[in-house]
């Protein structure tokens, strides 16, 4: 969905040249290889075939008498999910396969991993039409705002309507789309969701915003992302 390798990476016929001029031209000290998957994969083999990119560098490397590199950076992207278990299992697997080299540094950059779950982002819904068999609502948070990923990874988030009307209005489920406040058309949240129908003011809650949301937000059209109040929610575990 979003390839990285068009604008980061290395071919594998640019290995040694790029190597060679690092090294033997600009004197740089290369001491690893990097590479990121992305937290939109879902295959855990990607991360073998990465680990097994690696260890063409270090060969390369080793032909070109280069000092010995000590560094695998395997990337970010993990998520607080069950895939993450089967990941860390092939990685693990991967590594005893093609490093060996128990003097091998092996770093990763699980940032998402940590805030992904603990945010949840709660919208009004300020505006409602009927078009055909479809209700579209408008919300106050848009994809200029905290729904900024929400552009190529929306599957990751968690949605639930809070009717503050429920128990007099009908509970039917409709074809719904979530537009967010922009005058850009662009601004959609969620698009062919099923919803109970909503009325003005009720609630939408949003999971799993704790990455890449708020933090990506502009001022596009002039909404400022400072003015969304967050607050802090302990629990009590004794």
């Amino acid at each position: 969905m979003v390839p990285l390798g068009k604008k980061f990476g290395v071919l594998p016929e640019e290995i040694e040249p790029l190597l060679h001029y690092a090294c033997n031209v600009v004197g740089l000290k290369v001491v690893g290889v990097s590479f990121h998957v992305g937290s939109i994969a879902q295959d855990p083999s990607i991360y073998r075939e990465a680990i097994a990119g690696a260890r063409v560098v270090f060969d390369v490397a080793y032909y070109l008498e280069i000092p010995k590199m000590q560094i695998l950076n395997i990337g970010g992207g993990f998520r607080s999910t069950l895939l993450l278990e089967e990941i860390a299992g092939v990685v693990n697997e991967a590594v005893q396969d093609y490093f060996p080299d128990p003097n091998l540094t092996i770093i990763a950059e699980p940032g998402r991993f940590f805030p992904e779950t603990v945010v949840t982002l709660v919208t009004h819904v300020i505006g409602k039409r009927l078009r055909g068999e479809k209700i579209e609502y408008w919300i106050d948070e848009g994809i200029y705002g905290s729904f900024r990923p929400t552009l190529y990874n929306s599957c990751f988030v968690g949605i639930k309507p809070l009717s503050v009307k429920a128990s007099e209005e009908s509970c039917q489920i409709c074809e719904s789309i979530i537009y967010g406040p922009s005058c850009d058309s662009l601004d959609a949240v969620a698009i062919d969701i099923k919803l109970p129908e909503l009325q003005l003011d009720d609630l939408i809650v949003f999971y799993n915003m704790g990455a890449y949301s708020k933090c990506a937000g502009t001022m596009f059209n002039g909404f400022d992302m400072l003015s969304t109040p967050t607050y802090l929610v302990s629990t009590n575990s004794s």
